[in-house]
């Protein structure tokens, strides 16, 4: 009300940073379009760095259907990655953040969809039933891992025992 009183003697502190902004992504490409499949992944550094150094970069992907994500780390000098043995038929998120001494970025996010292959792996579960003379055959699809894409068909060939008799063959 009267007044400023006297002032306390300065003293110099020193806050904390923060993190810098993302990275920014440039390509996301495949190496190779046959199994086991490879991506690369390329960046430019963050706009916002606040004059401190970027000490890695960390990289974080998965199929989307599913819920952990795999993790890769590169030094700060380098603005690329390669990820290995991805599946076929899948489509991938790619989440890229930058570390300095304070802590990671915000991510950014990327896409990538593998193209699709033959299966791997061979119907589950197969059985039939002869009801009336006719034969029902049944099965469950490969496991998720092994389908390399949405199967479009299956084709069962059923062969006599004996080798005398003519082959089924069905779509």
């Amino acid at each position: 009300m009267y007044g400023d009183g006297e002032h306390s003697s300065s003293r110099k502190i020193m806050t904390g940073g923060i993190p810098p902004s993302e990275p920014r992504p440039q390509s996301v490409s495949l190496l190779n379009e046959d199994p086991p499949l490879r991506a690369r992944i390329e960046w430019l550094p963050p706009e916002i760095t606040y004059d401190q150094p970027i000490n890695k970069y960390v990289v974080w992907y998965r199929p989307v259907d599913k819920i952990e994500f795999e993790r890769a780390e590169v030094p700060g000098t380098q603005h690329f990655v390669e990820l290995n043995n991805l599946a076929m038929g899948r489509e991938y998120e790619i989440r890229l953040a930058a570390a300095n001494d304070e802590g990671l970025s915000i991510n950014s996010t990327e896409r990538l969809i593998t193209p699709v292959g033959v299966p791997e792996g061979e119907p589950l579960n197969v059985r039939y039933d002869i009801v009336g003379g006719q034969l029902n055959v049944q099965w469950d699809p490969p496991e998720m891992e092994k389908r390399n894409g949405n199967i479009t068909y299956y084709r069962a060939v059923l062969t006599p025992l004996d080798g005398e008799g003519k082959k089924i063959d069905r779509n």
